[in-house]
């Protein structure tokens, strides 16, 4: 095995792992920042619980993060910290240009302005489709069914399941609405 100093800087992308420190560091960065919005926190902490269980990909955390944070860079590109080798987000502090973001993957570079919705893995069609605006009202009313079965978590897991069967399109949404 050759050492670490020669190896190329792919080769060190490849093999390095999450820094627990840094990981520690961004989360309070993002706790602080939005110490007054306990929801935008909790929205952030639910992002990464489906990321590290599979139920969505590296370029969906990649839109769900650029999305929920949009308008501060930092924290964007501070999101780097938890992205596997081969991708990368970047943001100007530019005040000019502060609201570009340009998301680096193995497939292709993509950048956006804040008044476009990041689109890694959708065709544009679906994009039209799901803006911003719907996806902020069913993100805040999932939530608010989390906070209304606090005390009830099966009958909220029960929920999720059912959402889950109709984005599979395994059930049309007359019937997710009985």
């Amino acid at each position: 095995m050759p050492e670490e100093s020669h190896l190329t800087t792919e080769q060190k992308d490849e093999i390095r792992p999450l820094n627990v420190k840094d990981a520690l560091t961004y989360l309070d960065k993002v706790k602080s920042k939005f110490a007054t919005q306990p929801d935008i926190y909790n929205r952030f902490l639910d992002i990464m619980k489906d990321f590290k269980s599979q139920l969505v990909d590296t370029p969906g955390v990649i839109e769900r993060v650029s999305s929920l944070f949009r308008g501060n860079p930092t924290l964007i590109s501070g999101f780097n910290t938890f992205l596997p080798p081969g991708y990368s987000i970047e943001c100007s502090i530019d005040e000019q240009e502060r609201n570009i973001i340009k998301v680096i993957t193995p497939s292709g570079t993509t950048t956006i302005s804040d008044s476009e919705l990041l689109n890694l893995g959708q065709d544009k069609t679906e994009q039209k489709e799901t803006g911003p605006l719907e996806i902020n009202h069913a993100i805040t009313y999932v939530h608010k069914v989390k906070n209304r079965f606090t005390d009830h978590p099966e009958t909220y897991k029960r929920f999720l399941e059912i959402l889950q069967t109709y984005q599979k399109g395994e059930i049309p949404i007359h019937k997710v609405c009985l």
